[in-house]
């Protein structure tokens, strides 16, 4: 038996291929019998997990058992990727008894409390192409994370500590997802600041939800400093945690004399984080009434709220303003001529951070 340690998207592709090119013989079975776990830590990220190593059985497998050995301790994830969509193969614990699992959105399988020197087994289906296996070890209760890096953590029914540091002022991303779907066993986070008398809190509470339609992502304006995400959920829930930034330099204008220009075309970024309060001033020029022209505002904030209000130069009065939370934007159509308009900027709320986009068309 050959073990092809290649992602299973990669098997996916080249099978599409060369079933154009070689038939698969039905007799040639190819995924090693006996499968060794590895860490996720050391696995390479792919765009929502880690790439995992892939064992592929053809149907000369069919109803043989698969027997799992367990290198590390943590989560244990299962993905069976069969070639029918109900396919799938029966997990059995080393008495050979079936371990109940949940299953998510993913179609794959995650198992607490696995302890190094388990043995599980996959008893493969009837396979009338392929059966891929893909299995890995997520190390639980990590403390210390990593940008672009995966981290499940069990839910333990309190919170627990993932801790960060920024070296530059960005804003930050944060997946936090619940795996298993319930529509109940939602999950709970705060980002938490160090200061010299403790940790304080530089957001609201926020909500994942256990729905696939929930929100799960969530944007913050962070400037250097030494952070922590607080999590917490059900003991009988897991948690998907992931994070990543972009760095923002400190360009805004708090004068309106000054204020940054925004050329047609293009979009102005930046964030707010807790403790910057000022006003931000940006102006646009509108050379001809000819052709209809746009500015669209956005948000990415987790606290608080941001309002725009856009000005006519040479008007006293705005002529219109918008408040926005949460992940929103507006578009407002520019009908007082040519000229130059102004958009301020400002924050509501002690804990308002996150991002905002100006974007002139």
């Amino acid at each position: 038996m050959r073990k092809r340690k290649i992602s299973v998207s990669i098997i996916s592709i080249i099978l599409c291929i060369s079933s154009f090119i070689i038939p698969i013989k039905a007799d040639e079975p190819t995924g090693s019998m006996e499968i060794e776990t590895v860490s996720q830590e050391n696995l390479l990220e792919g765009i929502n997990l880690p790439i995992g190593p892939g064992y592929e059985y053809l149907p000369g497998d069919s109803k043989k058992e698969v027997k799992i050995h367990v290198k590390q301790n943590g989560i244990l994830y299962i993905l069976f990727n069969g070639d029918r969509m109900i396919q799938t193969g029966t997990l059995l614990d080393g008495n050979k008894k079936a371990v109940p699992m949940q299953k998510t959105e993913e179609e794959s399988f995650y198992i607490k409390d696995v302890k190094k020197g388990d043995i599980y087994y996959v008893k493969l289906p009837t396979i009338e192409t392929h059966f891929y296996i893909e299995t890995y070890v997520y190390p639980d209760n990590v403390k210390n994370i990593k940008e672009n890096k995966s981290y499940a953590q069990s839910g333990q029914g309190k919170y627990t500590y993932k801790y960060f540091t920024v070296t530059n002022r960005s804003s930050y991303f944060v997946t936090m997802c619940p795996m298993f779907f319930d529509y109940k066993t939602h999950a709970y986070m705060y980002m938490q600041r160090k200061e010299a008398k403790g940790w304080k809190s530089v957001s609201s509470r926020q909500k994942s939800e256990a729905d696939e339609h929930g929100r799960c992502h969530f944007t913050f304006g962070l400037k250097k400093g030494q952070y922590r995400i607080a999590v917490k959920s059900a003991k009988n829930q897991i948690i998907r945690i992931k994070t990543s930034k972009t760095k923002m330099a400190q360009r805004y204008q708090t004068k309106k004399l000054k204020a940054q220009k925004i050329k047609l075309k293009t979009t102005k970024t930046n964030i707010y984080t807790p403790t910057e309060k000022v006003f931000r001033w940006y102006r646009i020029y509108r050379k001809s009434s000819k052709h209809k022209r746009y500015v669209k505002l956005g948000v990415k904030n987790n606290s608080g709220k941001m309002k725009f209000t856009i000005y006519k130069k040479g008007r006293r009065k705005a002529i219109n303003s918008y408040t926005l939370s949460g992940n929103t934007s507006r578009t407002y159509r520019l009908k007082s001529g040519k000229g130059t308009y102004y958009v301020k900027i400002s924050k509501t709320g002690s804990e308002m951070n996150g991002q905002y986009t100006i974007h002139y068309k």
